[in-house]
C-alpha cells in the first residue's frame, strides 16, 4: 500500500504496538457501520497496524523520527499557542494512511475516508495517552491539540480540522 498519510500523531516517544485488547478498543471506537464492513485487523501485536473497512485500506505505522513539517505547522497554528512546545517535545510519529486515495470529485469517498481516519487517529491517541502530543491533518496542513482533535472526531463533519481557512 502506498503511503498517503491523512493524519499524523506526534508522540513523545515511540510506542510499543497495542496489545490485542487495545487493538480491540481501537476497533470498538469505530462507527457501527465501519464494524459491519471490517474485513480484518492484522498485526495487532506488531507495527504496522493494517486493516480494511469496505473497499478502503488503512495503515498506521510507528516511525522513530520526528515529523519534518511539524515546526512549520506549529508556527501556523494560531489557535493553539502551545503547539511549538508540543512539536519540540515530539520524538516519534504515527502516520495513518489510506488507500486508495479518494479521487478528485469523489466527495462522498473523501468524507468517508476522512471520518474513518479521524476515528482511527482519535482511538490511537487514546491508546497512546499522555505520549500523544498533537495531531497533524495533512490535507489542511493544520496541527491540533489531541483533546480538540478527539472531540472533533466525534462529529459527523469535522470541517475545522479538514478545511484550512488560511490563504
Amino acid at each position: 500500500m502506498a503511503d498517503h498519510p491523512m493524519a499524523v500523531l506526534l508522540l513523545r516517544d515511540t510506542l510499543p504496538p497495542p496489545d490485542p485488547r487495545s487493538a480491540l478498543a481501537l476497533v470498538r471506537g469505530l462507527a457501527p457501520t465501519d464494524l459491519a464492513t471490517l474485513r480484518a485487523l492484522s498485526g495487532a501485536a506488531a507495527w504496522p497496524l493494517s486493516f480494511g473497512l469496505g473497499a478502503t485500506a488503512f495503515r498506521a505505522d510507528m516511525l522513530s523520527t520526528p515529523m519534518a513539517e511539524a515546526g512549520s505547522l506549529a508556527d501556523a497554528a494560531y489557535w493553539w499557542p502551545e503547539a511549538r512546545g508540543a512539536v519540540a517535545a515530539h520524538r516519534a510519529q504515527l502516520p495513518i494512511s489510506v488507500a486508495p486515495v479518494p479521487q478528485d470529485g469523489d466527495v462522498a469517498g473523501a468524507v468517508a475516508a476522512a471520518r474513518r481516519v479521524m476515528r482511527i487517529a482519535a482511538a490511537l491517541a487514546g491508546v497512546a495517552g499522555d505520549a500523544a502530543l498533537g495531531v497533524a491533518w495533512t490535507s489542511s496542513g493544520a496541527l491540533w491539540p489531541v483533546p480538540t482533535f478527539v472531540a472533533e472526531a466525534r462529529l459527523p463533519l469535522a470541517l475545522p480540522i479538514w478545511v484550512s481557512l488560511d490563504p
